[in-house]
């Protein structure tokens, strides 16, 4: 085999053509791989420093700008610690007034002290001595003002009859019935301290029921002038609708005892039937009757009605006004 012995030229210019004998062009030179940059600790311990700063910025930004949780899906408050209305019991503000949506069915709206007339007869439990400036003041002011007059220890009592004004209103969603009044009473003998006596007109007409201090019955009777027949509540309808307003004239009498008392109101509604306590502003009411003789009292002032210096004056129990 014929071989080509002519040696290649080391000096001369680069061939452009391939491996002897291929006539193919010479690929062109390849540069060698780049080698990897490490990162030294200097680097690291700069780039953990920025995060943990970047860290801290977006917890601060969290905690003073929440993100909203109005829309679906999001978290809610724990009901627990959120206000989400009022009180119980407490209407909302600006809500409309409903009768029957919280109390009794029954609102007591007014009760007036137990009296007769504005210069009705009164006793005192312990011996009050008054002096002239006090009894001139009786004169112009009259007995009705007597508390501002005179400093008392007991407040002053209606003697042998007196009434009382209790006004009410419905408080339920449906007319409500009033079936019953019954009196709670504690008696003793009557006072005998000291008599401011002042001549009374009556109980007049205005009188309604009546309960007598000195019988059996516990419940409002009919009033015949100062007399109490039957049962007022089985011979009269009391209903009040819800909002309406009434007021019961109520009388009480008693010629034996002293008594303190309230009043018991029982009243049917649609959800049944509830009691309801009426008594005089936080206490209860007091009567007293006369003692058998006025030689009882410790002291008695006589109305200008009666006095012969058409004053105010203290005068002998034994002289005084028969009962």
């Amino acid at each position: 085999m014929a071989t080509d012995s002519t040696p290649a030229d080391a000096d001369g210019p680069a061939s452009t053509d391939g491996p002897a004998g291929t006539g193919s062009p010479k690929p062109a030179e390849q540069q060698p791989p780049k080698q990897p940059h490490w990162l030294t600790a200097g680097h690291w311990a700069g780039i953990g420093a920025i995060a943990g700063i970047l860290s801290v910025a977006i917890a601060v930004a969290v905690a003073v700008f929440p993100p909203k949780s109005d829309g679906p899906g999001t978290a809610q408050p724990n009901s627990a610690n959120s206000i989400t209305g009022t009180s119980a019991g407490t209407p909302s503000p600006g809500a409309q007034s409903t009768a029957g949506a919280s109390g009794p069915p029954v609102l007591i709206e007014s009760v007036t002290p137990l009296s007769s007339d504005p210069d009705l007869t009164l006793v005192l439990a312990d011996k009050v001595e008054l002096t002239a400036a006090q009894l001139s003041r009786l004169d112009s002011e009259g007995l009705q003002n007597l508390e501002k007059i005179v400093p008392l220890t007991t407040r002053p009592v209606p003697v042998r009859f007196g009434f009382t004004n209790v006004t009410l209103m419905g408080n339920a969603a449906a007319t409500v019935t009033i079936t019953q009044l019954e009196i709670d009473k504690k008696c003793r003998p009557p006072l005998t301290g000291t008599l401011l006596y002042s001549p009374s007109q009556g109980a007049g007409d205005t009188i309604k029921m009546i309960f007598d201090l000195d019988g059996t019955a516990v419940v409002a009777q009919n009033a015949s002038g100062l007399t109490a027949t039957g049962s007022y509540f089985k011979d009269h309808i009391v209903t009040l609708a819800p909002g309406e307003a009434q007021t019961l004239s109520i009388t009480v009498k008693s010629d034996q005892h002293d008594c303190t008392f309230t009043l018991r109101m029982t009243v049917a509604g649609p959800t049944g039937t509830v009691v309801e306590n009426i008594d005089d502003n936080g206490q209860p009411f007091e009567l007293t009757a006369a003692p058998p003789h006025n030689s009882d009292y410790q002291a008695v002032y006589l109305s200008p009605v009666y006095s012969p210096s058409r004053h105010w004056t203290r005068v002998d129990p034994a002289r005084a006004p028969g009962r």
